[in-house]
């Protein structure tokens, strides 16, 4: 579409805090520069419309143009397969070599009461109960690739990130430290159950999944 354009690239963000007087500084940095399209990828972690700078984007000018991109016409498909032949579809951008490739592995969700553990925050999983198993980690509290790098360092080989009551069916996909799938609260209540019973939790779990497709859905952004 512009062959010939340049890229410039505007810092707002340090130690993953980001000021809304930041991004108003690139944006009046971006105009002085003689930017003429502006794509503004940024989110955070406020819940309140009032306190969010970037939750509304409206301009007055009739010759500019705002788009909210509401939709992905890609998905990132994800399969959990258990001993049984029982498969729970999740989502994941996982790019590394898959070492458990072909093979089915134990699975454990170290509940025990201690909420640190059910969250995976860092230094909460047990490597002796975690090792060279798939962990179950609930969604929420910490950052979801911090999870990720819990279960690495306590040399779990595989992470299933469930969804908890309050972040629902809604998937958020990542690009992981290790093998990874993000489930929704459904089939993550269910992956409970089944590390409940330890029986089935041994030897049942093999973590599948490829590059993302699918057909373009019939939404689109908005202007």
């Amino acid at each position: 579409m512009a062959p010939h354009a340049r890229i410039a690239s505007y810092k707002v963000y340090w130690n993953e805090t980001c000021a809304g007087s930041n991004i108003l500084a690139a944006f009046d940095r971006a105009i002085m520069d003689g930017v003429d399209v502006l794509s503004v990828s940024l989110s955070n972690n406020s819940t309140n419309y009032y306190s969010d700078a970037i939750v509304f984007v409206v301009n007055t000018a009739p010759w500019v143009i705002t788009v909210g991109a509401a939709t992905l016409d890609r998905d990132f498909p994800a399969t959990i397969t258990f001993g049984n032949g029982q498969k729970l579809q999740g989502v994941s951008l996982y790019s590394g070599k898959l070492e458990m490739e072909n093979k089915l592995l134990s699975l454990v969700y170290q509940q025990g009461g201690n909420l640190p553990s059910n969250l995976c925050f860092c230094s909460s999983l047990d490597p002796n109960v975690v090792g060279e198993k798939v962990v179950l980690c609930d969604r929420g509290a910490n950052d979801r690739v911090e999870k990720g790098l819990a279960v690495k360092e306590a040399n779990g080989v595989g992470m299933i990130l469930a969804n908890t009551l309050e972040t629902g069916e809604e998937l958020v996909v990542d690009s992981h430290l290790l093998p990874t799938v993000a489930v929704r609260r459904k089939a993550g209540d269910v992956i409970k159950r089944i590390c409940e019973n330890r029986k089935q939790s041994d030897g049942c779990c093999q973590l599948w999944w490829k590059s993302g497709e699918g057909e373009t859905i019939p939404y689109c952004g908005y202007i």
